[in-house]
């Protein structure tokens, strides 16, 4: 097992407009962690391809389609001071 840095631990996806799939490299534990749960999950879709023992990379591809940027929900304060007031009550009533 390597002893990277975080700095060094990288996540990168790789896709063309030929293909279907996208190839996803990645060194990070959790992401490897989630592409492996979603392997067994869907084994036609997810193909874990390559492991890389010597610095703990491991390469997986996927449908392209599976791809998405979403930018963060946008939460009113009005919406905060609810969620907020909501998790005081459900804190208070034991239900955590």
């Amino acid at each position: 097992m390597a002893n990277y840095l975080n700095i060094e631990r990288e996540t990168n996806i790789n896709f063309n407009n030929e293909e279907k799939t996208a190839q996803i490299y990645t060194c990070q534990a959790p992401m490897q962690r989630r592409f492996e749960k979603l392997a067994i999950e869907y084994p036609e879709e997810v193909k874990i391809t390559k492991t890389y023992a010597d610095n703990d990379g491991l390469v997986i591809e996927i449908p392209k389609t599976w791809i998405k940027v979403r930018p963060p929900n946008k939460v009113t304060e009005e919406q905060r001071q609810n969620r907020a007031a909501r998790l005081d009550r459900n804190l208070n009533r034991g239900r955590f």
